[in-house]
């Protein structure tokens, strides 16, 4: 009966170290995110206020606006490209399956996913610009509606939760890396 009490008390005692240390992780990483967090939600609500105070321009302009969005998605691509392998190539065959799914939640994914992925790069500013600048072009092409923002919020915040597993994704960063720039690709739209 004792043993089986030790024994209790000891994979408590683990599963509770774990736990605290995969909220360590995520708390030391916060500085990191916070400011990514708050660039989002910025660009979010500049291109709203771009889309309301300039909506006749953004409907003439709407296919130079959608050829700078699949601009930014290229080139965003592409910077990731030089911590591409062979594994990430493969990756990359999900493209064709990312390319079926239409939903407008998923881009959102994308951009918190790729802000994510950023971390692990020696680009983290570079890219969060530019995503930044394409959260921007894109808000700016939807009409805004609350129930709309929360479900962005929520998909662009699913991928922070990987930090969880950043061992993980450290050690095979070539198929996230793959999986990103199948995702980005995937939205390219064509004007």
């Amino acid at each position: 009966m004792y043993s089986n009490i030790m024994i209790m008390l000891k994979k408590a005692y683990i599963i509770f170290s774990i736990q605290i240390s995969m909220l360590s992780s995520f708390i030391s990483n916060l500085p990191f995110y916070l400011p990514f967090y708050l660039s989002f939600y910025l660009s979010f609500i500049f291109g709203k206020l771009i889309r309301i105070f300039s909506l006749d321009e953004i409907k003439q302009n709407k296919k130079e606006i959608i050829l700078g969005k699949d601009t930014l998605l290229i080139l965003i691509s592409l910077m990731f490209v030089p911590l591409a392998n062979v594994l990430s190539l493969i990756s990359i065959m999900f493209f064709i399956l990312f390319r079926k799914i239409t939903s407008q939640y998923f881009i959102y994914f994308m951009f918190g996913f790729i802000i994510f992925l950023s971390y692990f790069s020696g680009l983290k500013i570079v890219i969060a610009s530019l995503v930044s600048l394409l959260v921007i072009l894109h808000s700016s092409l939807e009409n805004f509606k609350l129930k709309s923002f929360v479900i962005y919020s929520i998909f662009f915040s699913l991928p922070f939760s990987l930090v969880f597993i950043e061992t993980f994704i450290n050690a095979n960063l070539s198929i996230f890396i793959g999986l990103a720039i199948a995702g980005l690709l995937a939205q390219l739209r064509g004007p």
